[in-house]
């Protein structure tokens, strides 16, 4: 994987410009990174809540003979150097004047810069590569009241909300992230509104906005879900997706490929399908069937929990996690979207993942999910190493079942069990479980009781079966490895089961 480079002050960075002590929010926009961190705007880039990383630019420090003009080409004639202005942070001799450089000459400190239409100047007194840490600082209008901490990038608008209004939302001009000036009426100026199903009433408190192929927006609330579907000055359209539904927050949603949208609320994990974004359908919840008390049973709290998603398009699913921010407590899981199957993780404390981004490299080596953990270091999951970073062993196991007779009073029996193993497999333990109840049969798992048989296999061929038979209630087939640098597959199992000894 690529070396990390932190910020730092050659950037213009000082720890403490950026508050982490809550929810931060990030967006990619005109070759930038927008930052919110939840404080208001300062002109004093330690105290303020709004920063910019700029990729793209170089630095020419220093004060210019007046204002240049946004977009104007900008020639150091002597060395030979071009650029575009793109624009200048702060003023005097310390002042950042930002400039695109076209030319493969760099500028540097001992000619003079002209610009194109302008014809302002200016002899720099350092010059500086990128990327920079800057403040974000409008040339027109404010930054909502109360600073912001959720951001989204939707018809070439950045999108914030208000920590002091929070059920409205604000957007900045088309293609311009320093305008946010709402007294204008064109239909590229800035805009803002609130998240609300009637007119006349206060709208419910904006979580997360979600931006769709980059000309939808949803809105997700603490009891709602919206969604605006074309541009707010021009003929948007506010619909409401969900009036009992919200998501838990800003991070707790993932795409996967084929641009569906899966969330988390309170009371289970939903889905959107595209389609049901654009024709304005309620979301699905992938849970309330099978396992209507997965979410609900991890009481949630929005100010000490944080949750991430994320679509693994090798394993075609989605990891979840969630955890305190302080890692004393959280719940991991990973949910296969090709069964529907929610399997359990357990990590150590300091590998618990606070974020999940799935890294699309140009490389197959380096194309994977990247866990950033509750250490600072970035993690991704391998398909052949045996034990976790750490040399950490890995156990694993699965239940399948528990399965029980069709009449109440009938017992479930098992007479065989066969397990074919696959190649370079280690060894396997089989166990089977049983209970009046299916109930029984989970909590005598999860309890690590004894079960009724078990057996263990340890080559890759058809191996011995377990013979004897276990009848009750509910019957349940574990299959598991705790073994320190071990891993193991199957590629059949055979079952030979009925009900009140009837066996097929």
């Amino acid at each position: 994987m690529a070396t990390l480079t932190a910020l730092g002050a050659a950037h213009g960075f000082t720890a403490g410009d950026l508050d982490t002590s809550g929810q931060v929010a990030m967006v990619q926009a005109y070759q930038k990174t927008y930052l919110a961190d939840g404080r208001p705007y300062s002109a004093a880039i330690g105290d303020s809540g709004y920063h910019k990383i700029d990729w793209l630019n170089d630095r020419l420090v220093g004060a210019p003979s007046g204002t240049f003009i946004q977009g104007e080409v900008v020639t150091q004639a002597t060395s030979g150097a071009t650029g575009i202005f793109d624009e200048t942070v702060g003023a005097g001799a310390t002042a950042k004047n930002m400039v695109y450089r076209t030319s493969t000459t760099a500028f540097d400190t001992t000619h003079v810069i002209t610009g194109a239409d302008s014809g302002e100047t200016l002899t720099p007194t350092s010059v500086v590569y990128p990327p920079h840490w800057l403040n974000w600082t409008l040339t027109d209008g404010t930054f909502p009241e109360g600073g912001s901490n959720i951001l989204s990038l939707c018809w070439g608008r950045i999108f914030m909300n208000s920590l002091q209004h929070p059920h409205q939302w604000f957007a900045t001009r088309i293609n311009d992230p320093l305008d946010l000036l709402l007294v204008t009426d064109d239909v590229a100026s800035a805009q803002n509104s609130q998240a609300t199903e009637k007119a006349g009433l206060v709208g419910d408190q904006i979580v997360a906005m979600i931006p769709y192929k980059g000309n939808t927006q949803i809105f997700g609330c603490f009891n709602h879900m919206f969604v605006l579907r074309a541009d707010p000055a021009s003929s948007g359209i506010f619909t409401t997706l969900s009036d009992t539904t919200g998501i838990f927050s800003n991070t707790s949603y993932c795409w996967d490929d084929k641009n569906n949208l899966y969330f988390m609320g309170f009371d289970g994990i939903y889905a959107l399908s595209a389609e049901a974004i654009i024709n304005g359908a309620p979301p699905i919840n992938l849970t309330k069937e099978h396992l209507p008390k997965l979410i609900s049973a991890m009481g949630l709290n929005r100010r000490t929990d944080r949750v991430t998603m994320a679509y693994d398009k090798d394993r075609y699913g989605i990891e979840i996690s969630a955890s305190q921010f302080d890692g004393k407590w959280t719940a991991i899981f990973w949910m296969d979207l090709r069964t529907g199957g929610v399997f359990p993780e357990e990590y150590q404390e300091d590998h618990i993942p606070t974020s999940l981004f799935y890294f699309d490299a140009r490389t197959k080596a380096e194309r994977t999910m990247l866990a950033g953990c509750n250490d600072g270091y970035v993690r991704k999951w391998s398909e052949s190493d045996k034990s976790d970073d750490g040399s950490n062993a890995i156990e694993s196991e699965v239940l399948i079942g528990p399965v029980s007779g069709q009449n109440i009073r009938s017992k479930t029996g098992v007479a065989e069990v066969s397990i074919k193993t696959g190649i370079d497999t280690d060894s396997i333990t089989a166990s089977i479980y049983s209970g009046q109840t299916a109930e029984k049969v989970i909590k005598n798992v999860t309890d690590d009781e004894s079960p009724k048989v078990t057996k263990t296999f340890n080559t890759d061929k058809l191996l011995p079966s377990i013979r004897q038979q276990v009848k009750d209630g509910a019957i349940g087939l574990k299959i598991s490895n705790t073994t320190a640098d071990s891993s193991w597959n199957i590629e059949k199992i055979d079952i030979h089961a009925g009900e009140s000894g009837r066996m097929k």
